[in-house]
């Protein structure tokens, strides 16, 4: 059934955006509120968990953080209700604080989307002391390299003694979503009622609803560490209480609890947490640490929010292996590489798991050699420095992750493969996956200044042992003839590879398309990355790019969760096409896998920072999903197939599509110039169905104003990319606002940009036309204009597409 738009809808942007609090929410946390320049995260399904079931501990309905996320009262605190503002009056003004890199606007943004609902609280002027304040800022440790306890991506709400309000975030991106969570927290009357000891404390990693022991709150408690190793123990443990509970441990002086720590036997293979009179006792040694033993002891299972005195949980290790037994100085100077190397070829015989120091360093220099993982490793807090400062050449991968088995050649087994084939005609030694090849056929073939001649087709598919393709990744193109076929079976069991806090020094080269291969390539599948971190410090005014610091390829059931990446410098250089092009590093690159997960995975810069390039990319790969991501740029390249983003934050390079089959959008925010671009060097095709659901679409993110289009591309009709281009098949928009605040021209939100500017007649053909939409569906679509969704300004291209709006 048609709606009207107007004041039917008026509520909306509300209920769409307390949908995202609650809906992106991590067990009983709540999510990201969309906003502009703004981090995200939420609710996460791991691949394990059944469709349709509740996430345990999930809330069972929807309300406000002020309600829902109040802790229990605080000694010294008065539990009372501060009235933040009423419609029409508030002697509550904006208070700007350190907000690192923040423009004054934003704030003024906020304050003008409050008025719109009636809620009237200005911005103070400099110097000003307002009655009541509600400061915003960027949390004090914000300049530690990873961080501080907010980490990049967290923020806090909380009101003081004094009944002022503090917004807090980790970053410019977490500052401004928590100024959108506490724009959501108002009433429809324009009311907003705190206790007078509110606190609500948020982070993308986030799992747990907080942790007591014996009825006691976490954030009750002091670390109390006694040297060097405890000292790193209690940095990372604050940060892991923030960022899988949302517990701010910080005002120590107020504890009444405290976590200690034992130095147990020095040739242990297992630590132990027990809670003595409501305290936290961590017992270790030098070698196994002591975060290690304190992060097992809180994630058992899915996590604990809850412990009680005499609890005693065990952290057995079994035999392992460490770096310094090969001779690893781990003292952040010495290259420790080849030590480092000799373990690894030591694991791959025994089989048995790597253990790092807590507080080592390891150093890689220009000549490091590659480690190869063929068991499970527990990094930990160990830094690894990757030094590519006086570095020439491409270098050598820091780690890779092998697969167990043998990559063979099935070509001479089977004949032609045909698009829907449900059998490739050969059996195989086990499930696997199966790369086809036809170097006759030239596809991808680039347009613009990185033009080229194009790819071999190619495509990769999943094989059981008696040759049946599983239908899940069905053949997509007509292989008439098979130049190559190879196929590597799936591995088994899962490998699991924990923590690790990498840094690159980034190298000094000219910026040409020469890529450095410094990171860590997986081909293994069935992989889990688990709490890694890569930072990137030292880049110049010019630099080669890399490969990525993630490298993987030929993997299936591959997941990387509570990972943060980091966005590199964007260099220039001559392109192929004869002109200047950017130029970058996507810090994770992915080619012809299958089943790709992306959980929790963050992106330490700046997600709008136009300075930065994008974070991710793919190539010939199916079945990726993302779900609690933050990041600035999502980029399917060539031929992927089947793409579900969900939960998830992208920044100013957005989502960039090209490919086949089904492209979920699901409670995201989007701070780019379109929701999807589709690549115009390769056609703009999406050969498939677009669905967006439930998102928060900002067309002027970190970039100049634009009018806002939610699908853009373009294709002329000029150029053979080696196959047929198509636009989305169907397209439905189910929970859908868009933020038109900034436009160009004021024009209403379409839904097409104007992909072909020479189509301006109805007598306009090309040589290579391009397949139409077929059917478009919309319902819960609002602006901040209040304008409704038209088509395209292209109105001879889209003159036989049409809305229907239920």
């Amino acid at each position: 059934m048609k709606k009207t738009f107007g004041k039917a809808r008026s509520g909306l942007r509300k209920a769409l955006v307390m949908s995202l609090v609650f809906v992106l929410a991590a067990a009983m946390s709540i999510g990201f509120v969309s906003c502009q320049n703004g981090s995200g995260g939420g609710s996460v399904t791991e691949p394990t968990q059944k469709a349709g079931e509740t996430p345990t501990g999930a809330p069972s309905d929807t309300g406000n953080p002020s309600e829902t996320s109040t802790p229990a009262p605080t000694p010294g605190v008065p539990d009372t209700l501060v009235t933040v503002a009423d419609k029409g009056a508030s002697s509550y003004k904006f208070v700007i604080g350190d907000v690192a890199g923040f423009v004054d606007e934003e704030v003024e943004l906020l304050s003008q989307k409050l008025a719109k609902k009636s809620v009237n609280i200005g911005v103070a002027e400099e110097g000003e002391t307002p009655q009541e304040s509600i400061v915003v800022e960027t949390s004090a440790d914000y300049y530690d390299d990873e961080g501080g306890i907010l980490s990049f991506e967290g923020y806090r709400i909380f009101v003081d003694g004094s009944e002022n309000v503090h917004i807090i975030g980790g970053n410019l991106n977490s500052t401004c979503a928590a100024m959108n969570c506490f724009e959501s927290m108002f009433e429809a009357d324009g009311t907003l009622k705190l206790a007078g000891n509110y606190e609500y404390n948020y982070h993308p990693f986030k799992t747990i609803d907080g942790f007591k022991v014996d009825g006691v709150s976490v954030e009750q408690f002091k670390i109390v560490s006694t040297d060097d190793l405890t000292a790193i123990a209690a940095k990372y443990i604050k940060k892991l209480l923030f960022t899988k509970t949302g517990s701010y441990l910080g005002d120590e002086s107020a504890a009444t609890h405290t976590i200690t720590f034992v130095y147990g036997s020095e040739d242990a293979k297992a630590g132990k947490v027990e809670v003595k009179d409501g305290n936290i006792v961590v017992t270790g040694n030098k070698t196994i640490g002591f975060y290690r033993v304190f992060r097992d002891f809180l994630l058992d299972g899915e996590g604990r929010a809850e412990a009680s005195s005499g609890l005693s949980f065990d952290a057995d290790y079994g035999d392992f292996i460490t770096y310094e037994e090969f001779g690893a100085a781990g003292d952040g100077k010495t290259d420790d590489s080849k030590a480092i190397s000799s373990a690894h070829t030591s694991q791959k015989s025994s089989g048995m798991a790597i253990l790092a120091r807590e507080d080592a360093v390891y150093y890689f220099g220009k000549s490091a050699k590659t480690s190869k993982i063929t068991a499970d490793v527990d990094w930990s807090t160990a830094h690894f420095i990757i030094d590519d400062s006086e570095l020439k050449g491409a270098g050598s991968n820091i780690f890779s992750i092998p697969a167990a088995g043998k990559s063979s050649s099935i070509k001479s087994s089977i004949g032609k493969v045909l698009k829907g084939q449900e059998n490739i005609g050969t059996t195989l030694s086990a499930k696997s996956l199966v790369t086809l090849t036809n170097d006759s056929v030239k596809q991808y073939i680039r347009k613009g200044a990185n033009q080229d001649a194009g790819a071999s087709q190619k495509e990769i598919i999943l094989v059981d042992k008696d040759g049946s393709v599983d239908p899940s990744t069905p053949v997509i193109w007509d292989f008439k003839t098979v130049s190559s076929a190879s196929a590597i079976p799936v591995d088994d069991p899962v490998l699991t590879v924990k923590g690790g806090i990498f840094t690159t020094i980034a190298n000094r080269a000219d910026s040409n398309y020469t890529y450095y291969n410094r990171g860590i390539e997986i081909q293994r599948s069935n992989a889990v990355i688990d709490g890694t971190a890569h930072y990137v410090i030292g880049e110049g005014d010019s630099g080669a790019p890399y490969n990525g610091f993630l490298m993987i390829s030929n993997t299936y059931n591959l997941t990387v969760r509570d990972t943060v990446l980091t966005g590199h410098m964007t260099y220039y250089t001559m392109g192929s096409g004869g002109s200047i092009t950017p130029m970058g590093t996507y810090d994770c690159q992915v080619t012809t896998s299958i089943g790709l997960n992306f959980i929790r995975v963050i992106q330490s810069r700046d997600i709008t920072d136009l300075l930065f390039w994008g974070t991710f990319a793919s190539n010939y790969s199916r079945d990726i999903t993302f779900d609690g991501c933050v990041i600035s740029r999502f980029d399917a390249h060539k031929s992927v197939c089947n793409v579900t983003l969900k939960n998830s934050t992208f920044g100013h390079q957005g989502i960039n599509l090209i490919g086949h089959g089904t492209a979920l959008i699901e409670n995201c925010n989007i701070y780019a110039r379109n929701i999807i671009n589709l690549r115009d060097d390769y056609g703009s095709t999406w050969d498939g169905d677009v669905v967006i659901k439930n998102c928060c679409y900002y067309p002027y993110g970190g970039a100049s104003s634009c009018d806002p289009a939610l699908i853009g591309g373009t294709n002329t009709y000029d150029w053979n990319f080696g196959y047929t281009c198509y636009l989305p098949k169907n397209i439905t928009i189910d929970g859908l606002y868009v933020n038109d605040a900034k436009t160009l021209t004021g024009e209403a939100p379409m839904l097409y940009a104007n992909i072909n500017t020479n189509y301006n007649s109805d007598s306009y053909k090309g040589k290579f036309p391009m397949v139409m939409t077929e059917s478009v569906r919309v319902k819960g679509f609002e602006s901040f204009s209040g304008k409704n969704l038209g088509v395209s300004t292209n109105m001879f291209m889209f003159k036989d597409l049409s809305i229907t709006f239920e």
